[in-house]
């Protein structure tokens, strides 16, 4: 299953880098919530993983940072947005995230060059968002604005679910 799930996820990145400007400018976080979205839905345990420099950081370690988010988002999803520190909200963004999956780990572009391990071109490992998390991020994190999502969010979405449809056409094809 391992190869035609690589293939899929080729195929989107494929028609990203023709359709889609600066989507890791900004975008990885929509990329990762629409990915991960559409393959939990078909059965997939699918992780949004999370990667920065620590310039989105509060904090001087990845580990107190992580705490700080989480602890945020506990807060904001089971006390409600208005007993969250409106500026502390910004901070619920991160530099990168990428989707792991099957031994897969790939972002709108590259797949399998981001590597769970401590560090990656300078990158450190941060930790993971469920979905519910990611979304609240999307909405309240402070983001790189190169990446227009007004413009580009309907067709990356249409892009991944149209080829993940294959991908589950395939999968039938394979239990008959």
């Amino acid at each position: 299953m391992k190869s035609i799930l690589e293939k899929v996820v080729k195929n989107i990145q494929k028609e990203i880098s023709v359709d889609i400007k600066y989507l890791n400018q900004g975008g990885c976080g929509w990329f990762a919530y629409f990915m991960v979205s559409n393959l939990k839905a078909m059965g997939f345990d699918a992780k949004i993983k999370l990667i920065t420099r620590g310039k989105n950081s509060i904090w001087y370690s990845l580990e107190d940072d992580i705490i700080f988010k989480k602890n945020l988002l506990n807060t904001y999803m089971n006390e409600g947005r208005e007993n969250c520190d409106e500026n502390q909200l910004e901070y619920l963004s991160f530099s990168h995230c990428f989707v792991s999956v099957n031994g897969l780990n790939f972002d709108g572009e590259v797949l399998n060059k981001v590597r769970l391990r401590s560090e990656y071109r300078g990158y450190k490992f941060e930790g993971e968002y469920t979905l519910e998390e990611l979304e609240i991020a999307l909405k309240e994190g402070g983001w790189n604005n190169t990446y227009k999502k007004e413009k580009y969010n309907q067709r990356l979405q249409n892009i991944i679910e149209r080829n993940l449809n294959q991908l589950k056409q395939k999968r039938l094809e394979l239990q008959n």
